[in-house]
């Protein structure tokens, strides 16, 4: 956790170490000049030697101001960009069950049999033959996530996949960094995956990724969007359960 603060920090404030690290590189190169100048200016060995000295000593902490600027670039446009931050998640507090009351047994209430009695049967008229109206398929609910800018809303609650499906939906909240979706096997996940890779542009009613089920056993799964901003915070994020079937 230690080392992904400190990643995130230097990337957050790369471009004041840039200009750190730039007037260290100026500074020191000018008094290896200065030093130069003394050096060639001289006419005593002893002063000759200790000027140029200076002057390779000003120019070799010039270089390690350079190391550093370039160890900088190293971890804040190539090392984090690649990096996927910890999510911390909250347990959710599981409901309490409580017993349902058994009903009082109801006495048995004595029907007198009746006395049948014959009846013509009324002859049915013969009418149109209706057409059965097909039945519509339902279409799976969208689920309830609290944040308008953390939302699936496709597929559904529910939703009985077999092929690659699009996710569609909105990540898009203030200070966006980046938003990532997953997917969990179970009712209750206790380990998330990326199937793609992390998102650097916001979307906002569109599609957010596609996941290819195919490759996972039929069962129950769970799809979570979750969407950070640039100081590594995020809302709740957005879950949809889904039925795997091949």
């Amino acid at each position: 956790m230690i080392l992904f603060q400190l990643v995130k920090v230097i990337s957050e404030y790369s471009f004041w170490l840039y200009g750190l690290c730039g007037i260290g590189i100026i500074y020191y190169i000018w008094i290896a000049v200065q030093a130069r100048r003394e050096a060639e200016r001289t006419i005593f060995t002893l002063e000759r030697e200790t000027t140029t000295g200076q002057a390779y000593r000003a120019l070799s902490v010039a270089l390690v101001f350079a190391v550093i600027a370039a160890i900088i670039f190293f971890i804040a446009d190539v090392l984090e960009p690649r990096l996927d931050f910890p999510v911390i998640e909250e347990a959710t507090p599981a409901a309490l069950l409580i017993p349902t009351p058994s009903p009082s047994p109801v006495p048995p209430t004595i029907t007198p049999t009746p006395t049948p009695t014959r009846v013509r049967p009324t002859p049915r008229p013969q009418g149109p033959t209706e057409t059965p109206t097909p039945t519509a398929t339902p279409v799976p609910p969208t689920p309830m996530c609290p944040n308008p800018g953390v939302q699936i809303t496709s597929p559904g609650m529910d939703a009985v996949l077999n092929g690659p499906v699009q996710i569609l939906g909105t990540a898009n909240i203030p200070n966006f960094q980046y938003y990532k979706v997953e997917v969990g096997s179970g009712e209750h996940p206790t380990t998330w995956s990326i199937f793609s890779d992390i998102h650097k542009s916001p979307i906002a009613g569109g599609l957010l990724d596609i996941w290819d089920p195919s490759a996972y056993p039929p069962g129950v799964y769970k799809l979570r969007l979750t969407v950070v901003d640039n100081t590594g915070n995020y809302p709740l994020p957005c879950e949809v359960r889904v039925v795997v079937e091949h």
